[in-house]
């Protein structure tokens, strides 16, 4: 058992480190060539992405993982995944929502300077895409296949940095350009993650998704949902990241 945890566990901080560290490295190296209020605007883009993708992590891919691993079989497994993903769906969407009607007054309050109110569009769609690609993780480590979700994992981060940096050079270095360079590298993700989901669960278990019938998720009451509790813990902790 320890073996098969740290096996797991290392090709998750593997592909984790890779998915993390590439897109703000390249965060990191745009702030050479661009102007101060360019650079706000275009980090403000990029952590509401990550916001974003770790308030649906927290509590849906969390417990996605817990019950996929608990699924009996296939079947099961895709019936699952498909309930989450349309949760996923629906509560990014909450979420993108949001930041389109508050984001850039919340942006300008933070940062104390006017953000490009151009990013906030494709800022709302990196979180949501970002935010299915986190929900396509946890289901490959609830269905027991570590290096998988490790490499969805480093596939997002190697797709959003090559976007980014592409926009960059062949666009320009301003933060409009690197906002939707993340919307492309996320949406390239999305992709990849559904082909791995895919190969998981088999041609039966791919038809199963699309054809599941919803599954309740309040088994049990509102105040002992795991989800809500778990989503409640990591947002009260954001603001302080």
């Amino acid at each position: 058992m320890l073996r098969d945890l740290i096996h797991r566990s290392s090709w998750l901080a593997l592909g984790a480190a890779i998915g993390r560290l590439l897109p703000l490295a390249v965060l990191l190296l745009a702030s050479r060539w661009m102007e101060t209020r360019q650079f706000a605007s275009a980090s403000a883009s990029y952590a509401w992405a990550g916001v974003a993708m770790s308030l649906t992590s927290a509590g849906l891919a969390t417990v996605m993982t817990q019950r996929a691993a608990a699924a009996a079989d296939v079947a099961a497994q895709a019936g699952l995944f498909a309930h989450h993903l349309r949760l996923s769906v629906a509560w990014s969407a909450l979420l993108a929502l949001a930041v389109l009607v508050f984001g850039e007054r919340a942006g300008a309050s933070i940062f104390g300077t006017a953000l490009d109110p151009a990013v906030v569009v494709p800022a709302a769609l990196s979180g949501a895409l970002w935010s299915q690609v986190a929900v396509c993780v946890a289901a490959l480590n609830g269905f027991h296949r570590a290096r998988a979700a490790s490499l969805a994992l480093a596939a997002c981060g190697l797709l959003q940095g090559a976007g980014m940096a592409a926009a960059i050079r062949f666009v320009g270095a301003d933060a409009i350009s690197l906002a939707w360079g993340l919307f492309v590298g996320n949406a390239l993700a999305c992709c990849v993650a559904a082909l791995l989901i895919r190969r998981a669960l088999s041609a039966q278990g791919w038809r199963t998704v699309w054809h599941a019938v919803p599954l309740a998720i309040a088994t049990v009451p509102l105040s002992r949902n795991p989800v809500l509790w778990i989503t409640v813990a990591a947002a009260s902790v954001l603001p302080v990241s």
